[in-house]
């Protein structure tokens, strides 16, 4: 198909059902291109009928563009949903339970019986780090590819992977990504020279740099983030950020607010942010934000969307052995060390939400955390931040002795290590 769309770009006016008809204006200046990627592959997964009715705001005649798009693929609606569905109980708290219930199978070590040796708690780091987030079933579901008002109002929202301004590039980059789709041209075609103006240009450039990469690995197969970006990230924060600000007050199109229904964008924060996270699980490329390198805000989505307490456990413990141990997110300016990084957790979280198995993933987290610590401090004779750490030691206790868990002789040990190391700040 590739080949084809490149013969086509070299003559586009030899096919005016093609890409010349994908690129050309409608009566506002805006073309399907400028939103979409530069052949429209996503398109394919859309009905007829939903591509029908939505060029019918831009093209009186929709069918050149229905025979440019081709048939349908079979429906993917939501973009790198792990496992490609989501745990679908009625509410996040059943939703969590049946993802702390899932980790049993995955994760017998972290889910299994108590921790209590050092030797446990690097078998346990090597487990985590082995799960492929990608397939590991989970119970946030993602932001549809497309949302519309059509559909009934729970579509009213932008918080999907579709522009909302057009933001694309010249068609010249287009034809390069059409011709040769390397991660070079997938970067020049996401790349802008220029600051956005606005709310909505932020949004809506975050979206297309989204698109394009699942674009991307729907025609190679590749999940390639560009290091120190990510947008999948940026569209969390920016849910997080403007959340509150009504919607036809960030320069969206009236057009935009008509259509879409849209009143909020908390919508756009949780997902993004567990998407992003995926990409990036250590934490340490996604922002120069200290609170997107701990993960406070992520946390904090985590419980105010939800609540899904086994998620954000789960999410922390994988984080942190991504942190600790895996060179390839340590972006520190000293020696790699183990941080425990939980006081967000442990001072947001809520009683009584954690059931029997999210209670065994917490207590066993912690102790990973504890035993991996006193090991690298035993090694290297320093320690991070050492009053954080010794907050966190004492939070780690009070939490585990609540649950019925406690570890006192650990918890003193860890505390003197941290106290005779040598203070990294």
């Amino acid at each position: 198909m590739i080949a084809l769309l490149a013969g086509i770009i070299q003559d586009p006016g030899s096919t005016p059902l093609g890409i010349a008809t994908f690129r050309a204006f409608d009566r506002n200046g805006q073309a399907c291109a400028g939103c979409h990627s530069p052949d429209g592959i996503e398109l394919r997964q859309f009905s007829r009928e939903a591509i029908r009715r939505r060029t019918a705001r831009h093209f009186p005649d929709p069918e050149p563009i229905l025979r440019f798009i081709q048939p349908p693929a079979p429906a993917e609606p939501r973009p790198f949903q792990p496992a490609r569905s989501f745990l679908s109980f009625a509410t996040p708290v059943q939703r969590d339970a049946a993802f702390a219930k899932h980790l049993k199978s995955r994760l017998p070590i972290l889910m299994g019986r108590r921790i209590d040796s050092l030797a446990k708690a690097e078998s346990a780091v090597d487990e985590i780090r082995a799960i492929d987030l990608f397939t590991l079933p989970i119970g946030i579901p993602f932001n549809q590819l497309s949302e519309d008002i059509a559909n009934g109002k729970p579509h009213a929202t932008i918080a999907d992977w579709l522009p909302d301004t057009p933001v694309s590039p010249g068609y010249a980059v287009q034809d390069a990504y059409l011709a040769s789709p390397t991660r070079e041209n997938l970067v020049r075609l996401t790349t802008y020279p220029n600051q956005a103006s606005g709310s909505a240009e932020i949004l809506s450039r975050l979206k297309y740099q989204s698109l394009m990469r699942y674009v991307h690995f729907l025609k190679t197969g590749q999940r390639i983030l560009t290091k120190g970006e990510n947008p999948f990230w940026q569209i969390g924060e920016f849910g997080r950020l403007e959340d509150g600000h009504p919607i036809q007050d960030l320069g969206f199109p009236a057009s935009v607010v008509r259509e879409s229904g849209a009143t909020k964008m908390v919508d756009l924060r949780l997902p993004w942010y567990w998407l992003g996270w995926m990409f990036d699980p250590g934490l340490q490329n996604s922002g120069l934000l200290r609170e997107t390198k701990r993960a406070d805000y992520f946390v904090r989505s985590l419980q105010d969307d939800g609540p899904y307490p086994a998620h954000t456990v789960f999410m922390l413990t994988r984080k942190l052995a991504e942190q600790g141990t895996n060179p390839d997110h340590w972006v520190a300016p000293y020696p790699q060390q183990f941080e425990i990084q939980y006081s967000f957790w442990l001072l947001r979280r809520r009683p009584g939400q954690l059931t029997a198995e999210a209670k065994t993933l917490e207590a066993n987290s912690f102790r990973i955390s504890l035993w991996i610590l006193e090991r690298d401090i035993a090694r290297t004779g320093q320690v991070i931040r050492p009053e954080s750490q010794l907050t966190q030691v004492k939070l780690i206790r009070e939490e585990l002795a609540r649950i019925g868990q406690p570890e006192p002789a650990l918890c003193d040990r860890v505390t003197r290590a941290i106290q005779a190391a040598k203070p990294l700040r």
